[in-house]
């Protein structure tokens, strides 16, 4: 392969020289069955290895005592709900079963 002596000052002439010379043999080479096999195989791969890495660290987390995803998600919702219910007015609020038993136990 020659290369123009014009792309030792000026990169994008080098970059455009190299591509005319090598994208031909490249596209041919990605639209073989071999390629997308190939490619099939590493997606899975890696989609396998990070459902087990984060498998692994939520397993690390919950022995180390930190809370889950599930539970902070759960926690978060909680929270909205009840900002929610205290920007109505206190006439349209809705009480829940475990608040009210608390209610009956104090009285």
């Amino acid at each position: 392969m020659k290369l123009p002596l014009e792309w030792v000052g000026d990169p994008k002439l080098a970059y455009f020289a190299l591509e005319r010379k090598v994208s031909p043999g490249l596209e041919e080479f990605v639209r073989t069955d071999a390629f997308l096999d190939a490619m099939t195989a590493a997606t899975s791969i890696q989609r396998l290895v990070g459902h087990a890495v984060r498998g692994a660290q939520a397993a690390i987390a919950g022995s180390l005592g930190f809370p889950t995803g599930r539970q902070v998600e759960r926690l978060t919702r909680a929270v909205e709900q009840l900002g929610e219910q205290l920007s109505l007015p206190p006439a349209e609020r809705v009480v829940t079963s475990h608040v009210v038993r608390e209610m009956e136990d104090r009285s």
